[in-house]
């Protein structure tokens, strides 16, 4: 069953990675194809400013008043900017109507100087009106009020304006007069000396609510914080180290008890396997509550800047573009958590359902090597995402830049075959499980302990403490020498008038000492499943056993043994093979 559960796995792992770079590849190339089919030239004249739309021959954009909305207004379209004519295009129309309302809310001001050089008085919203009449055929806006010297120009509706919202110039322009008249009144009475007042109470609140939430979350957060470190205590607590009397047991144990060690094992590995996955949904909770308290100030400072009608236009310049780099942030990085987590429980459930009395010990770092590649390779593509849309969100981006950058994408990749080597190869060893992080493993003439592997590279240190880098392409033939267990192989040379017999007696004699050892039993898995005399040469004769150890505690073991057996040759009065040395005396003359 483990094993069919196995294949079905990595049968998924490798679909789910193949769609990966379908998925990237097409988005990728897309545009080139794209590209192939003739249309249109485009260039940078004819994209639309930001908050203009086009539809058809027409084009729209919003008129703004302290920062809101206020009318929609249309104009011919116009399909190169830096070529004009005769042509306005509908956001030069809708600055100067913008600039005409900003006009009228300045001439508020006692004793101020209006646009015309005239002394004006202060508006008042009570009398204030807006009214329309026809001038060479067009609805004209005005606005007359017992502060202004003379009716103010506001707005004329055009033909495309009525086109665009399909009705006549006077029935828009009666919905229009409405309109502006109950804005301008709004942003009048926003205005009045006494509504500062209640503007800054209204201020006060927010900032003392946004206080208020951000300490609760706060609150929240260390909670979080303490469960966090009970959880790291008590896992560390329940780890049971390698070199531990339960791993030889479980090596060791008698074919009608290896069912029940597993199942007691699988339990283990269970339990371990959970509290890393409630460490990981509290790490995401205080992730969550961390940008909630970071939306919480921005919703606040947005909200204050709001208040005040000086500042409200503003507000959404200053808030908008940090609101959507931290909104896209969050979902970037949420998805990227929500993608880990199903990851994490994706191996969790692979590895509990493939594990047996062989491999249980190298399950943590086959699945800590594979999950940490595979995160890394799906946070990159995450991420990448993520920031093509904000920069289109941004009008950065454009379709042509992105076809533009996929073209150099394409001339760098052929100076990068060997990086792309690198992937694919690092990809195969993690899904064939060659190696993994702790093994002592030889490649070509590097040789050390696995310390660092991902998709690009693989790092050994080895045995003099040197950090060696070696490129996955480069990886050819491993030789793995910690694979589910090791062994020594062991030889020592006695003279050669030794006593065979006796000699190999006392090798067996300390061998099998050595694995009765309360201290070096939970190391040694069998001994002597090869022994006897390899070797027979002037210098001595040979003797080589083999003993199975756990992973890693090959050296150790062998140099036990072999100081072991230097304290019994020398009682026994055995000598360690070397040259011989013949002397001749030649007879006397």
């Amino acid at each position: 069953m483990g094993q069919v559960f196995s294949l079905r796995a990595r049968r998924m792992l490798g679909w789910i990675l193949t769609g990966l770079f379908i998925f990237l590849g097409t988005t990728a190339w897309s545009p080139i194809a794209f590209s192939q089919i003739p249309t249109l030239p485009q260039s940078n004249a004819s994209q639309l400013p930001i908050g203009v739309t086009r539809q058809g021959l027409l084009e729209a954009t919003d008129v703004k008043l302290g920062g809101e909305k206020v009318l929609r207004i249309a104009s011919p379209a116009v399909f190169n900017r830096n070529q004009l004519g005769n042509q306005i295009p509908v956001e030069v129309r809708a600055h100067q109507i913008e600039a005409d309302l900003n006009e009228i809310l300045k001439s508020n001001r006692s004793s101020a100087l209006d646009a015309f050089g005239e002394r004006s008085m202060p508006l008042d919203p009570d009398t204030l009106q807006v009214f329309s009449e026809t001038l060479n055929r067009q609805p004209v806006l005005f606005v007359k009020d017992a502060g202004l010297a003379a009716p103010r120009v506001l707005l004329t509706v055009t033909d495309t304006d009525a086109q665009y919202y399909s009705t006549t110039k006077e029935i828009l322009a009666a919905r229009w007069q409405k309109i502006l008249e109950n804005k301008l009144k709004q942003a009048l009475e926003l205005r009045k000396p006494g509504a500062f007042r209640q503007q800054f109470n209204e201020a006060v609140k927010i900032l003392i609510a946004t206080i208020a939430a951000s300490i609760f979350l706060l609150v929240i957060l260390k909670v979080l914080e303490s469960r966090k470190k009970a959880l790291d205590q008590y896992q560390a607590s329940q780890t049971v180290p390698p070199e531990s009397s339960d791993v030889a047991l479980v090596n060791k144990a008698v074919p009608e008890h290896k069912l029940q060690l597993l199942e007691i094992l699988r339990q283990q590995f269970s339990s371990q396997l959970s509290i890393q996955w409630r460490l990981q949904i509290i790490g995401l909770l205080r992730w969550l509550v961390f940008w909630g308290i970071v939306f919480i100030w921005v919703a606040g400072i947005a909200a204050t800047l709001y208040q005040f009608p000086q500042t409200r236009p503003f507000a959404p310049g200053v808030v908008s573009t940090p609101i959507l780099i931290l909104v896209a942030w969050f979902i970037t990085d949420l998805v990227n958590r929500l993608v880990g987590l199903a990851i994490d429980q994706l191996f969790k459930n692979w590895e509990r359902n493939t594990l047996t009395i062989e491999n249980f010990q190298r399950r943590p770092q086959r699945l800590t090597t594979t999950v940490s590649a595979l995160k890394g390779l799906i946070t990159v593509l995450i991420y990448f995402f993520g920031i093509i849309w904000v920069l289109q969100t941004l009008n950065m981006a454009p379709t042509s830049i992105l076809a533009f950058g996929t073209l150099i994408a394409l001339a760098v990749s052929f100076g990068v075959q060997n990086v792309i080597k690198d992937l694919v190869n690092g990809l195969l060893i993690l899904i064939e499980d060659q190696y993994a992080v702790g093994d002592l493993i030889i490649i070509g003439s590097a040789s050390g302990v696995v310390e660092n592997i991902n998709l690009r590279v693989t790092q050994l240190r080895g045995d003099d403490g040197r950090l060696v880098t070696v490129p996955n392409s480069l990886v050819g033939q491993v030789d793995n020498l910690t694979r589910i267990w090791s062994r020594s192989d062991f030889l020592v040379e006695v003279a050669y008038n030794t006593d065979v017999d006796k000699a190999l007696a006392i090798v067996q004699q300390e061998a099998k000492q050595l694995a009765s050892d309360p201290v070096w039993d939970p190391f040694i898995l069998e001994v002597g499943e090869v022994f006897g005399v390899e070797k027979i040469a002037f210098t001595g004769i040979t003797i080589r056993i083999w003993i199975k150890t756990l992973p890693l505690k090959q050296f150790v073991v062998a140099r036990e043994l072999r100081r072991r057996l230097k304290i019994a040759f020398d009682l026994q009065g055995i000598q360690i093979g070397g040259s011989q040395q013949v002397s001749l005396r030649l007879p006397e003359s």
